[in-house]
């Protein structure tokens, strides 16, 4: 049986090792390896292949649309929303 005392002993001395200490960097190419991995894998349920497809599309459409509320022609802010897009129209067919 084991006596207690040299038990705890024991583990006060393991316990004063400690963990060995972390890298301080990552290693090199560990980035590139786990960007082509997920590139490889393709998901298996199509409404999650949809939904990273359609990143890109819902990308363009806010950078569209914040283009065109920066191009709001003068007094357009207090017009009534669809004065608001008519003017849009208008200006763009000017151009």
């Amino acid at each position: 049986m084991i006596e207690p005392d040299n038990f705890l002993k024991r583990l006060a001395r393991l316990a004063d090792r400690g963990a060995p200490p972390l890298p301080t960097q990552t290693p090199f190419g560990f980035t590139t390896r786990v960007l082509a991995r997920l590139r490889d894998v393709e998901p298996e349920n199509p409404l999650a292949r949809l939904a990273v497809r359609a990143v890109p599309v819902g990308a363009a459409v806010a950078v569209l649309s914040l283009l065109l509320a920066l191009h709001q022609p003068a007094g357009a802010s207090e017009a009534e929303p669809s004065g608001l897009a008519q003017q849009i129209v208008l200006n763009a067919l000017e151009q």
